[in-house]
Protein backbone atom coordinates (compact mmCIF):
# COMPACT_ATOMS: atom_id res chain seq x y z
CA UNK A 1 0.00 0.00 0.00
CA UNK A 2 1.33 3.22 -0.77
CA UNK A 3 2.00 6.20 1.87
CA UNK A 4 -0.51 8.52 0.78
CA UNK A 5 -3.34 5.52 0.94
CA UNK A 6 -1.86 3.70 4.09
CA UNK A 7 -1.82 7.41 5.60
CA UNK A 8 -6.00 8.09 5.06
CA UNK A 9 -6.25 4.46 5.49
CA UNK A 10 -5.27 4.52 9.18
CA UNK A 11 -7.64 7.74 9.70
CA UNK A 12 -10.62 6.10 8.60
CA UNK A 13 -9.95 3.38 11.39
CA UNK A 14 -11.49 4.17 14.77
CA UNK A 15 -8.73 5.22 16.82
CA UNK A 16 -6.14 4.64 13.96
CA UNK A 17 -4.38 8.13 14.33
CA UNK A 18 -6.30 9.74 17.26
CA UNK A 19 -3.12 8.97 19.68
CA UNK A 20 -0.80 10.88 17.49
CA UNK A 21 -2.61 13.15 15.58
CA UNK A 22 -2.50 17.34 16.10
CA UNK A 23 -6.05 18.78 17.20
CA UNK A 24 -7.84 20.51 14.87
CA UNK A 25 -9.90 23.22 17.37
CA UNK A 26 -12.50 25.13 15.77
CA UNK A 27 -13.36 22.08 13.45
CA UNK A 28 -15.09 20.00 15.35
CA UNK A 29 -18.86 20.51 13.59
CA UNK A 30 -20.49 17.38 12.45
CA UNK A 31 -19.95 16.44 8.85
CA UNK A 32 -22.64 17.53 6.40
CA UNK A 33 -23.40 13.50 6.06
CA UNK A 34 -21.08 10.80 8.12
CA UNK A 35 -20.41 7.30 7.47
CA UNK A 36 -19.04 5.24 4.79
CA UNK A 37 -15.49 6.18 3.70
CA UNK A 38 -15.46 10.35 4.33
CA UNK A 39 -13.56 11.34 7.32
CA UNK A 40 -15.54 13.15 9.57
CA UNK A 41 -15.31 17.04 10.27
CA UNK A 42 -12.38 17.71 13.02
CA UNK A 43 -9.89 14.64 11.72
CA UNK A 44 -6.40 15.54 10.79
CA UNK A 45 -4.17 14.07 7.93
CA UNK A 46 -0.72 14.59 7.05
CA UNK A 47 -0.28 16.72 3.46
CA UNK A 48 -0.44 14.09 1.29
CA UNK A 49 -3.29 11.90 2.80
CA UNK A 50 -5.65 13.14 0.54
CA UNK A 51 -4.65 12.09 -2.62
CA UNK A 52 -7.62 9.06 -2.62
CA UNK A 53 -10.16 7.62 0.06
CA UNK A 54 -10.04 4.11 1.01
CA UNK A 55 -12.39 2.10 3.34
CA UNK A 56 -10.25 0.29 5.93
CA UNK A 57 -13.15 -2.83 6.33
CA UNK A 58 -14.43 -2.82 3.03
CA UNK A 59 -11.00 -2.02 0.81
CA UNK A 60 -13.14 0.52 -1.42
CA UNK A 61 -10.68 3.22 -2.86
CA UNK A 62 -11.99 5.89 -4.34
CA UNK A 63 -10.01 8.67 -6.96
CA UNK A 64 -9.87 12.44 -6.83
CA UNK A 65 -12.41 13.09 -9.41
CA UNK A 66 -11.52 16.83 -10.11
CA UNK A 67 -8.02 19.00 -9.24
CA UNK A 68 -8.60 20.27 -5.77
CA UNK A 69 -10.13 23.72 -5.69
CA UNK A 70 -8.46 26.20 -3.56
CA UNK A 71 -10.20 29.31 -1.95
CA UNK A 72 -9.60 31.80 0.44
CA UNK A 73 -12.71 32.82 3.10
CA UNK A 74 -12.28 35.26 6.10
CA UNK A 75 -8.51 35.50 5.36
CA UNK A 76 -7.98 31.26 5.71
CA UNK A 77 -7.23 28.56 3.20
CA UNK A 78 -9.86 26.66 1.97
CA UNK A 79 -9.24 23.92 -0.18
CA UNK A 80 -12.08 21.53 -1.60
CA UNK A 81 -11.63 17.61 -2.74
CA UNK A 82 -13.82 15.12 -4.62
CA UNK A 83 -13.76 11.13 -5.16
CA UNK A 84 -15.09 9.14 -7.13
CA UNK A 85 -15.65 5.12 -6.28
CA UNK A 86 -13.13 3.13 -8.57
CA UNK A 87 -13.87 -0.56 -10.45
CA UNK A 88 -16.99 -0.02 -11.97
CA UNK A 89 -18.01 1.09 -15.19
CA UNK A 90 -21.74 1.99 -14.03
CA UNK A 91 -19.25 3.99 -10.56
CA UNK A 92 -20.39 4.34 -7.14
CA UNK A 93 -20.34 6.59 -4.33
CA UNK A 94 -18.95 10.14 -4.44
CA UNK A 95 -17.16 11.81 -1.94
CA UNK A 96 -16.63 15.73 -1.11
CA UNK A 97 -14.25 16.67 1.68
CA UNK A 98 -13.51 20.70 3.04
CA UNK A 99 -10.10 21.17 4.11
CA UNK A 100 -8.22 23.67 5.89
CA UNK A 101 -4.64 22.97 6.01
CA UNK A 102 -3.10 23.12 9.33
CA UNK A 103 0.02 21.55 10.80
CA UNK A 104 1.69 20.46 7.67
CA UNK A 105 -1.51 18.81 6.34
CA UNK A 106 -5.04 19.18 6.63
CA UNK A 107 -8.31 19.52 8.75
CA UNK A 108 -11.73 18.22 7.66
CA UNK A 109 -14.10 21.27 8.03
CA UNK A 110 -16.88 18.91 6.77
CA UNK A 111 -17.41 16.24 4.43
CA UNK A 112 -20.33 14.87 2.30
CA UNK A 113 -21.43 11.47 0.58
CA UNK A 114 -23.81 10.55 -2.59
CA UNK A 115 -26.35 8.33 -1.10
CA UNK A 116 -25.48 4.51 -0.94
CA UNK A 117 -26.77 2.25 -3.73
CA UNK A 118 -27.41 5.40 -6.87
CA UNK A 119 -23.72 4.58 -8.65
CA UNK A 120 -22.09 8.18 -9.99
CA UNK A 121 -19.48 7.66 -12.58
CA UNK A 122 -18.73 11.44 -12.64
CA UNK A 123 -18.08 14.08 -10.18
CA UNK A 124 -17.48 17.69 -10.94
CA UNK A 125 -17.01 21.39 -9.50
CA UNK A 126 -19.10 23.07 -11.45
CA UNK A 127 -18.35 26.77 -9.80
CA UNK A 128 -17.60 28.94 -6.66
CA UNK A 129 -18.69 32.46 -5.83
CA UNK A 130 -17.10 34.36 -2.47
CA UNK A 131 -18.64 37.46 -0.67
CA UNK A 132 -17.31 40.72 -1.90
CA UNK A 133 -15.83 40.88 1.83
CA UNK A 134 -14.35 37.56 1.26
CA UNK A 135 -16.28 36.46 5.08
CA UNK A 136 -18.13 33.83 2.80
CA UNK A 137 -17.89 31.44 -0.10
CA UNK A 138 -20.17 28.79 -1.76
CA UNK A 139 -19.42 25.94 -3.73
CA UNK A 140 -21.53 23.74 -6.58
CA UNK A 141 -20.77 20.25 -7.07
CA UNK A 142 -22.74 18.18 -9.79
CA UNK A 143 -22.39 13.87 -9.28
CA UNK A 144 -24.03 12.58 -12.80
CA UNK A 145 -24.34 8.38 -13.81
CA UNK A 146 -23.09 6.98 -16.67
CA UNK A 147 -23.83 8.86 -19.84
CA UNK A 148 -21.88 7.22 -22.61
CA UNK A 149 -23.69 4.07 -22.36
CA UNK A 150 -27.32 5.25 -22.05
CA UNK A 151 -29.71 4.74 -24.99
CA UNK A 152 -32.00 7.12 -26.54
CA UNK A 153 -35.01 5.05 -25.39
CA UNK A 154 -33.70 4.83 -21.78
CA UNK A 155 -34.18 6.57 -18.54
CA UNK A 156 -32.11 9.65 -18.20
CA UNK A 157 -28.85 9.21 -16.05
CA UNK A 158 -28.98 10.19 -12.08
CA UNK A 159 -28.04 13.54 -11.38
CA UNK A 160 -27.55 15.40 -8.16
CA UNK A 161 -26.49 18.73 -7.74
CA UNK A 162 -25.12 20.29 -3.97
CA UNK A 163 -24.62 23.79 -2.83
CA UNK A 164 -21.76 24.14 0.16
CA UNK A 165 -21.34 27.66 2.29
CA UNK A 166 -18.81 28.19 4.50
CA UNK A 167 -17.24 30.60 6.28
CA UNK A 168 -14.06 28.95 6.56
CA UNK A 169 -14.48 28.05 9.78
CA UNK A 170 -18.15 26.18 9.36
CA UNK A 171 -19.48 24.37 6.46
CA UNK A 172 -23.59 24.28 5.41
CA UNK A 173 -25.46 22.43 2.87
CA UNK A 174 -27.71 24.96 1.26
CA UNK A 175 -28.88 23.29 -1.21
CA UNK A 176 -29.63 19.94 -2.71
CA UNK A 177 -31.29 18.47 -5.48
CA UNK A 178 -31.59 15.69 -8.25
CA UNK A 179 -31.06 17.96 -11.44
CA UNK A 180 -28.38 18.89 -13.75
CA UNK A 181 -27.14 22.12 -15.36
CA UNK A 182 -27.60 24.06 -12.37
CA UNK A 183 -24.96 26.85 -12.21
CA UNK A 184 -23.99 30.19 -10.53
CA UNK A 185 -24.48 33.62 -12.27
CA UNK A 186 -20.63 35.44 -11.47
CA UNK A 187 -22.37 38.81 -11.07
CA UNK A 188 -21.23 40.27 -8.06
CA UNK A 189 -23.50 41.17 -5.22
CA UNK A 190 -26.30 38.17 -4.12
CA UNK A 191 -25.83 35.33 -5.69
CA UNK A 192 -28.17 33.59 -7.94
CA UNK A 193 -28.50 30.03 -8.95
CA UNK A 194 -29.84 29.45 -12.39
CA UNK A 195 -31.07 26.34 -14.18
CA UNK A 196 -33.68 25.40 -11.47
CA UNK A 197 -36.46 27.23 -13.45
CA UNK A 198 -37.13 30.46 -11.26
CA UNK A 199 -33.92 31.76 -10.76
CA UNK A 200 -32.52 31.35 -6.74
CA UNK A 201 -31.42 34.31 -4.85
CA UNK A 202 -29.34 33.87 -1.01
CA UNK A 203 -31.35 34.99 1.50
CA UNK A 204 -30.95 36.60 4.53
CA UNK A 205 -31.41 33.00 6.32
CA UNK A 206 -28.74 31.56 4.11
CA UNK A 207 -31.11 29.58 1.76
CA UNK A 208 -31.63 29.74 -2.02
CA UNK A 209 -35.21 30.95 -2.81
CA UNK A 210 -37.16 32.47 -5.53
CA UNK A 211 -36.66 36.26 -5.80
CA UNK A 212 -39.09 38.33 -2.76
CA UNK A 213 -42.35 39.07 -4.40
CA UNK A 214 -41.89 36.44 -7.04
CA UNK A 215 -45.12 35.01 -8.38
CA UNK A 216 -45.84 32.08 -10.38
CA UNK A 217 -48.37 32.07 -12.73
CA UNK A 218 -51.42 30.17 -12.38
CA UNK A 219 -51.78 29.43 -15.75
CA UNK A 220 -49.86 27.66 -18.17
CA UNK A 221 -48.84 29.08 -22.06
CA UNK A 222 -47.11 27.11 -24.50
CA UNK A 223 -47.29 30.28 -27.05
CA UNK A 224 -44.23 32.58 -27.08
CA UNK A 225 -44.52 36.14 -28.72
CA UNK A 226 -42.50 36.64 -31.75
CA UNK A 227 -39.73 38.09 -30.84
CA UNK A 228 -38.39 38.55 -34.97
CA UNK A 229 -34.79 36.72 -34.36
CA UNK A 230 -33.76 35.43 -37.32
CA UNK A 231 -31.53 32.05 -36.74
CA UNK A 232 -28.04 32.71 -36.28
CA UNK A 233 -25.64 32.27 -39.47
CA UNK A 234 -23.53 29.84 -37.14
CA UNK A 235 -26.34 28.02 -36.18
CA UNK A 236 -26.72 24.44 -38.13
CA UNK A 237 -30.45 24.14 -38.41
CA UNK A 238 -30.24 19.97 -39.01
CA UNK A 239 -28.36 19.06 -35.93
CA UNK A 240 -30.12 21.25 -33.70
CA UNK A 241 -32.61 19.34 -31.67
CA UNK A 242 -36.48 20.49 -32.13
CA UNK A 243 -36.73 21.87 -28.76
CA UNK A 244 -34.33 24.79 -29.60
CA UNK A 245 -36.94 26.32 -32.86
CA UNK A 246 -36.86 29.62 -32.15
CA UNK A 247 -39.22 31.27 -30.06
CA UNK A 248 -40.44 27.96 -28.22
CA UNK A 249 -42.08 27.50 -24.90
CA UNK A 250 -39.94 24.99 -22.68
CA UNK A 251 -41.22 24.03 -19.38
CA UNK A 252 -38.90 25.02 -16.26
CA UNK A 253 -38.00 21.77 -15.53
CA UNK A 254 -36.62 21.18 -18.75
CA UNK A 255 -34.17 23.78 -18.82
CA UNK A 256 -31.54 21.58 -17.63
CA UNK A 257 -31.78 19.20 -20.63
CA UNK A 258 -31.56 21.49 -23.20
CA UNK A 259 -28.60 20.22 -24.96
CA UNK A 260 -29.53 17.38 -26.96
CA UNK A 261 -27.07 14.67 -26.34
CA UNK A 262 -27.38 15.59 -22.59
CA UNK A 263 -27.94 11.98 -21.23
CA UNK A 264 -25.31 10.11 -23.37
CA UNK A 265 -22.35 12.71 -23.79
CA UNK A 266 -20.39 12.05 -20.70
CA UNK A 267 -18.67 15.48 -21.65
CA UNK A 268 -21.61 17.72 -21.38
CA UNK A 269 -21.68 20.17 -18.90
CA UNK A 270 -23.48 23.59 -18.45
CA UNK A 271 -19.77 25.88 -19.02
CA UNK A 272 -21.94 29.20 -17.75
CA UNK A 273 -25.18 30.72 -16.90
CA UNK A 274 -25.73 34.02 -17.03
CA UNK A 275 -29.12 37.14 -16.18
CA UNK A 276 -28.57 39.75 -18.19
CA UNK A 277 -31.29 42.40 -17.44
CA UNK A 278 -32.28 45.36 -19.90
CA UNK A 279 -35.11 47.63 -18.46
CA UNK A 280 -38.44 44.92 -18.09
CA UNK A 281 -36.53 42.49 -20.29
CA UNK A 282 -34.35 39.20 -18.17
CA UNK A 283 -32.82 36.69 -20.62
CA UNK A 284 -30.75 34.01 -19.56
CA UNK A 285 -28.11 32.67 -21.20
CA UNK A 286 -26.92 29.26 -21.01
CA UNK A 287 -23.36 27.88 -22.31
CA UNK A 288 -23.38 24.51 -22.77
CA UNK A 289 -20.18 22.20 -23.64
CA UNK A 290 -19.44 18.83 -24.71
CA UNK A 291 -19.16 16.49 -27.69
CA UNK A 292 -20.53 19.40 -29.45
CA UNK A 293 -21.70 22.76 -28.00
CA UNK A 294 -24.31 25.50 -27.57
CA UNK A 295 -25.71 29.11 -26.69
CA UNK A 296 -29.17 29.31 -25.57
CA UNK A 297 -30.92 32.73 -24.81
CA UNK A 298 -34.16 32.46 -22.92
CA UNK A 299 -36.89 34.65 -21.73
CA UNK A 300 -39.06 34.17 -18.86
CA UNK A 301 -42.99 32.22 -19.70
CA UNK A 302 -45.42 31.44 -17.51
CA UNK A 303 -44.20 28.15 -15.65
CA UNK A 304 -41.36 27.91 -18.53
CA UNK A 305 -39.17 29.81 -21.08
CA UNK A 306 -39.34 30.69 -24.28
CA UNK A 307 -36.34 30.36 -26.16
CA UNK A 308 -35.20 33.39 -28.07
CA UNK A 309 -32.33 32.38 -29.97
CA UNK A 310 -29.54 29.60 -30.11
CA UNK A 311 -26.09 29.09 -31.45
CA UNK A 312 -24.62 25.88 -32.13
CA UNK A 313 -21.62 24.08 -32.86
CA UNK A 314 -21.74 20.44 -33.61
CA UNK A 315 -17.87 19.51 -33.69
CA UNK A 316 -17.35 15.89 -34.91
CA UNK A 317 -13.90 16.04 -33.26
CA UNK A 318 -13.08 15.01 -29.39
CA UNK A 319 -15.41 17.72 -28.21
CA UNK A 320 -15.68 21.40 -27.64
CA UNK A 321 -14.90 23.22 -24.61
CA UNK A 322 -16.58 27.30 -24.05
CA UNK A 323 -14.52 29.67 -22.37
CA UNK A 324 -15.44 31.65 -19.91
CA UNK A 325 -17.36 34.53 -21.38
CA UNK A 326 -17.14 38.60 -20.92
CA UNK A 327 -20.02 40.61 -21.45
CA UNK A 328 -19.27 43.96 -23.33
CA UNK A 329 -22.54 46.75 -22.72
CA UNK A 330 -23.16 49.36 -25.53
CA UNK A 331 -22.57 53.35 -24.12
CA UNK A 332 -26.03 53.58 -24.98
CA UNK A 333 -27.15 50.69 -22.78
CA UNK A 334 -29.20 48.85 -25.12
CA UNK A 335 -27.17 46.25 -26.47
CA UNK A 336 -24.82 43.49 -24.63
CA UNK A 337 -22.04 41.97 -26.60
CA UNK A 338 -20.75 38.10 -25.87
CA UNK A 339 -17.56 37.29 -26.32
CA UNK A 340 -17.03 33.20 -25.23
CA UNK A 341 -13.56 31.74 -26.70
CA UNK A 342 -13.79 28.02 -28.09
CA UNK A 343 -11.55 25.33 -27.89
CA UNK A 344 -12.29 22.45 -30.90
CA UNK A 345 -10.37 18.96 -29.74
CA UNK A 346 -9.25 16.58 -32.12
CA UNK A 347 -9.02 12.90 -31.91
CA UNK A 348 -5.22 13.21 -32.78
CA UNK A 349 -2.48 15.31 -32.74
CA UNK A 350 1.11 15.05 -31.96
CA UNK A 351 3.29 17.91 -33.49
CA UNK A 352 2.36 21.82 -34.58
CA UNK A 353 1.51 20.18 -37.80
CA UNK A 354 -0.75 18.12 -36.65
CA UNK A 355 -2.10 19.98 -33.56
CA UNK A 356 -4.55 18.54 -30.86
CA UNK A 357 -7.02 21.51 -31.08
CA UNK A 358 -8.02 24.40 -32.76
CA UNK A 359 -9.26 27.94 -31.05
CA UNK A 360 -12.02 30.29 -32.14
CA UNK A 361 -14.39 32.89 -30.54
CA UNK A 362 -17.70 33.88 -30.65
CA UNK A 363 -19.34 37.20 -30.60
CA UNK A 364 -22.87 37.68 -30.01
CA UNK A 365 -24.80 40.38 -29.89
CA UNK A 366 -28.20 41.10 -27.29
CA UNK A 367 -30.15 43.71 -27.92
CA UNK A 368 -33.50 43.23 -26.04
CA UNK A 369 -34.99 39.81 -26.85
CA UNK A 370 -33.38 39.80 -30.11
CA UNK A 371 -30.04 38.20 -30.47
CA UNK A 372 -27.91 38.32 -33.82
CA UNK A 373 -24.41 37.66 -34.85
CA UNK A 374 -21.87 40.78 -33.47
CA UNK A 375 -20.91 43.29 -36.64
CA UNK A 376 -17.29 43.65 -36.72
CA UNK A 377 -17.24 46.91 -35.15
CA UNK A 378 -19.10 45.51 -32.10
CA UNK A 379 -16.85 43.04 -31.88
CA UNK A 380 -13.85 45.26 -32.15
CA UNK A 381 -15.07 47.20 -29.12
CA UNK A 382 -16.01 44.36 -27.09
CA UNK A 383 -12.58 42.94 -27.82
CA UNK A 384 -11.27 46.40 -26.46
CA UNK A 385 -13.33 46.85 -23.21
CA UNK A 386 -14.01 43.84 -22.42
CA UNK A 387 -14.80 42.68 -18.90
CA UNK A 388 -15.61 39.63 -16.85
Amino acid sequence: MSAPLLSLALLLVPGGLEATQPACPGFGAAPVMDGGIAPAAGHWGPADAFAVLMDHQTRRVQDQAFPPERLSVSGRPVEVRGFIERGSAEGGQATVLLLSPAHEGFCVLSSWQTPVGTPFARLSLVSAWQSRDGHQALVLLEATGDRTSVAASASPPAFLSVVFATDGTRVRRVLERDVGGLAFDPQPGTPVLLGAGEPLYLDDMGLFRPRPGAQSATTVSVVCPKTRNARLDITNPESQGPDLRLDTWLPGDEVGRLYERWGRDDRARVAFRHLVRRGVDEVEVVGIQGDAASIVFLSRAPKGFCVRNAWYEPWGGNGVALGRPSWWPSPDGRRVVLLVGLALNFHHGVDPDDPREEAGEVALTLDGVIVRDATTQERELARAGQRP
